[in-house]
């Protein structure tokens, strides 16, 4: 009697921990409703010492400018006019906004008309004059070197409008972007393109709230459809997504309350939860299935299947929980981020598959007709999938090598979108019009002076520094004072007089000039990494010529393409890292949940091919290491571990491959078909970047479940008869 008291006591306490659960979660729910926000930069996996970021405040500190965007207009060469009325309507509002530090186009353009006899001692006048109240191009600009292939292009079809941001600005990303397409939407009917790294964070803000907002309902409807064709029963499938679907409130709802950002990075967390963790209530559902219901009562056996999955539900929570964990001790904050909440996350998911499952299975009255008609059914491995798998196996461990050096390191901004988004439209237009997708700073700021006063000589190496610059390969074009002044035909140190002895010439030069220091513009033909590399190398080599100059002068070199150079070494490196790190967590928890060193090199065999296999994929596909790429290895290992953890487990209890098999084999097959299934999902994201990452997961998910079940079998039975 009193047995049968305790039971329902727990049950009922059992009942109320639900209860409350949910009534936080649903709490949790309107917090994070009220102050969800996102961050889309790229300072998130940056460190706070990083030597990019010095460069690029020095010269904001100098110049007043953070970043620049480009906006292409195409005239209508029918109506030049006409065209150019809009484009000057479109630039005067753009002045007008608070986050614009200045404008460069046409409009500003100046040639040289003669030398006068008072200082400044040169006159200038515009190639774009108003007549009439109608502006008029004089198209001998389109003979000056200094403005085609900068403001205009060699047809002189297109106008590039230089918007150079103010370093100080707090709007963000969303008002700033869509403050210029109001301007310039509300001007012209002319067709346009935004490029640049504000523009990139534009649409990768739009595609976070995406992934927070509409991709986590449409991947739980994908685990459900799923786990219907398995579970043939509504209410089962709906189990398997409670716990992952909590823990993903309490994970942002703890991010929130941290004051952690939602980026590229973090924004994957709930999706990765469901992904990962329905697979804890799968594995649970359906031991529950596999006891016979008839003479038994449901609670003994909700009671019996907790005590049987306990252990290996926890132990695939943890080793998964050390996959992500690593990223913890890594350098850069979101990686930390991620590996951390996920870790939490994926504990959640087993705490509360393990208290919220046999609790909720516990009220529904009507499962008992499913479970007596649910059929058991033994899976065996075919012969020919397991030999055809070894031989494709050891075909891909000798061409590793090979395939793995031509993994891609170069990464940009731009690479994360598709060649139809309109950013990447723009891009080519750039391209095609202009010669040049992105642009670099090399400042010379002077260390004895308040006042940029170079002598001479000085200014004559600054002159041979610009022709330098101009011969590196990757440069399309160089700007700055010297090209300036050869450009109106005068000497520079004439021009450095007339910009020091009248407001007209420092207003004229302000894009190159400051009190203490001058700035190159260099266009660049390419925004990636590599191409960043590639100009710093040969900067320094230039400079490494001049040292009386570098006495005087502090040398900075600045553009976001050196950010992500910057971002590639670090990738690199973490990823490496994170290898080793979650390799070695793993591998001592194996060591502690088998107690066995046998056992626990058995069950690495998985995790250690679907890793390779990741990397010869991403060198066959061409995908590169980046941001996102880096932290699959990661989540393959915690995820293909779940699969080798519970075969092994299920072998060591039953003492033969074969039953161990028949027990695991259905419910890791479903696993891993409701993982892909999720990530095709994210095969249709407007960013190319987490497209590589669900190509990567599909193919490393399809290798481990492989691994597990057609080659780790044969492995163990092929050392088993040598050893006997």
């Amino acid at each position: 009697m009193n047995r049968v008291k305790d039971k329902n006591d727990s049950k009922l306490k059992r009942n109320y921990f639900t209860i409350v659960i949910l009534i936080i979660t649903v709490l949790m729910g309107i917090f994070i409703v009220k102050n969800i926000y996102f961050d889309a930069s790229f300072n998130a996996f940056l460190s706070e010492d990083s030597e990019t970021m010095n460069a690029l405040e020095q010269i904001a500190m100098n110049f007043g400018d953070a970043t620049t965007m480009m906006l292409l207009i195409d005239l209508n060469t029918e109506d030049i006019p006409g065209s150019l009325s809009q484009v000057h309507d479109v630039i005067t509002d753009i002045r007008g906004l608070s986050f614009v530090n200045g404008v460069d186009s046409i409009f500003e353009a100046q040639k040289f008309k003669g030398y006068t006899l008072q200082a400044p001692f040169i006159q200038t006048g515009p190639y774009v004059v108003e007549e009439n109240g109608a502006f008029k191009l004089d198209m001998s600009i389109l003979d000056d070197a200094f403005y085609v292939g900068s403001l205009i292009s060699e047809d002189g079809s297109t106008l590039a409008i230089t918007i150079r941001i103010t370093a100080d600005y707090n709007m963000d990303n969303i008002k700033l972007v869509s403050s210029l397409l109001e301007a310039i939407n509300s001007n012209t009917n002319l067709s346009y393109h935004l490029v640049g790294e504000n523009m990139v964070n534009y649409e990768l803000f739009a595609s976070i709230q995406n992934f927070t907002f509409i991709y986590p309902p449409i991947i739980i409807f994908a685990v459900f459809g799923i786990f219907m064709i398995k579970f043939r029963n509504l209410y089962l499938s709906f189990l398997t997504l409670v716990p992952p679907m909590i823990s993903s409130v309490w994970i942002l709802f703890l991010l929130l309350v941290f004051g952690r950002n939602i980026n590229v990075l973090t924004v994957l967390i709930p999706s990765f939860l469901i992904i990962i963790g329905s697979a804890y209530g799968m594995h649970f559902l359906s031991r529950f299935l596999e006891h016979d219901y008839e003479g038994s009562k449901k609670t003994e056996l909700i009671r019996e299947t907790s005590q049987e999955e306990r252990t290996p539900v926890f132990f695939s929570a943890l080793t998964t929980m050390a996959g992500f964990f690593s990223y913890v001790f890594l350098n850069m904050q979101a990686f930390r981020d991620m590996g951390l909440f996920i870790a939490v996350g994926i504990f959640f998911c087993a705490l509360f598959t393990m208290t919220l499952i046999p609790s909720l299975l516990s009220f529904s009255n009507r499962t008992h007709q499913h479970f007596q008609k649910h059929k058991k059914y033994r899976l065996i491995i075919p012969k020919w999938l397991s030999i055809g798998f070894t031989i494709f196996t050891i075909a891909g461990i000798l061409a590793a090598p090979f395939l793995i050096s031509h993994i891609p390191l170069e990464i940009n901004s731009y690479s994360y979108f598709k060649q139809n988004s309109s950013l990447m439209q723009g891009v080519r237009h750039l391209e095609e019009k202009f010669g040049w997708v992105s642009n670099f700073y090399l400042m010379a700021e002077q260390k004895d002076s308040d006042t940029f006063t170079p002598t001479p000589e000085e200014v004559n190496q600054m002159v041979e520094i610009e022709k330098r610059l101009k011969d590196i390969g990757v440069v399309s074009k160089t700007l700055s004072l010297f090209g300036l002044a050869e450009s109106m035909n005068i000497s520079p140190n004439l021009l450095f007089a007339f910009i020091r002895t009248s407001e007209e010439g420092r207003e004229y030069a302000k894009t190159f000039y400051s009190e203490n220091a001058i700035r190159y513009m260099l266009f660049a033909n390419g925004n990636d990494s590599g191409t960043a590399q590639t100009l710093v190398d040969e900067i320094n080599q230039i400079l490494d010529d001049y040292p009386q100059l570098s006495e005087r002068f502090d040398f900075y070199t600045a553009g976001i393409p050196l950010v992500w150079l910057e971002l590639s070494a670090a990738v690199v490196e973490n990823q490496i890292q994170s290898l080793v790190l979650s390799f070695a967590l793993i591998f001592l928890l194996l060591v502690i949940i088998f107690r066995k060193l046998r056992t626990s090199l058995f069950s690495v065999i998985p995790i250690g091919l679907t890793i390779m296999f990741n990397f010869v994929f991403m060198g066959l596909l061409k995908i590169p290491l980046e941001i996102p790429t880096v932290i699959i290895s990661g989540m393959l290992m915690g995820l293909v571990i779940d699969y080798a953890i519970h075969f092994m487990y299920w072998y060591k209890k039953t003492g033969t491959i074969s039953e161990a098999y028949s027990m695991t084999a259905s419910p890791i097959i479903f696993n891993g078909v409701s993982l892909m299934a999720c990530f095709v999902v994210l095969l249709t994201s407007p960013l190319m970047l987490y497209v590589n990452l669900s190509i990567l997961m599909i193919l490393g998910i399809g290798v481990g479940v492989l691994t597990t079940l057609a080659f780790l079998p044969r492995i163990i039975e092929g050392l088993l008869k040598k050893g006997k």
